[in-house]
């Protein structure tokens, strides 16, 4: 039967076979982020919006940022550029990848938003007015497929919930510099994760 297949068919059963091994990773990438929304949302209820803006003009411009924090089975790391704008907006890009507990799997989203932003010496806050994210990679130690592959071999991708409009993020400020700013944020726990932002000319994601 398969000698009636053409060889571009042939290759595409083998890839939806092999992503049909993929798919438990891809759901379980999504049950190790799937409290995100949820959490931020609850979290940073008791971090009010600051009443007076500040806008610190240290903060003008785009900086290159990594953390990476534990959250169920797996960890998840995050890593884009932030530009925030002096009317007091900022727009994000980046990659989210969620590293599954067998560390040889993941699964890399990528991610956009944008929003207000205030920040002074002390803390930044960000308020989301958009945001939004697409299966960009799934790999495995024997196995690289793109989003786009994914998404025609499959059907439709697998998404998490995004975080609603208006959620804000609260950051700590621990050091100012022209060209790094050290800055925490809580994880899902309530953990503290300190890390550097560094000043960037361009989009570099």
């Amino acid at each position: 039967m398969l000698r009636n297949i053409t060889p571009r068919t042939q290759k595409d059963l083998f890839m939806t076979l092999r992503l049909s091994q993929l798919a438990p990773h891809a759901k379980t990438a999504l049950v190790v982020i799937s409290g995100i929304a949820a959490a931020i949302t609850f979290y940073w209820q008791f971090h009010p919006w600051l009443t007076e803006k500040t806008n610190n003009p240290a903060f003008y411009g785009r900086w290159l940022s990594e953390y990476e924090y534990p959250n169920g089975p797996g960890r998840v790391n995050i890593r884009g550029v932030m530009e925030y704008l002096e009317n007091g907006t900022f727009r994000y890009g980046g990659l989210m990848t969620v590293k599954l507990p067998d560390v040889k799997n993941q699964v890399i989203y990528r991610i956009s938003s944008a929003g207000e932003w205030d920040g002074n010496d002390e803390r930044v806050i960000i308020k989301l007015s958009d945001s939004k994210s697409a299966l960009e990679m799934v790999e495995t130690d024997k196995l690289k497929v793109s989003g786009a592959q994914y998404t025609k071999l499959m059907g439709e991708p697998p998404k998490f919930a995004e975080i609603p409009q208006g959620t804000p993020e609260h950051f700590q400020v621990h050091l100012i510099e022209p060209n790094r700013i050290t800055l925490s944020v809580s994880d899902l726990d309530g953990n503290p994760v300190t890390f550097d932002m560094l000043r960037t000319p361009k989009r570099i994601l």
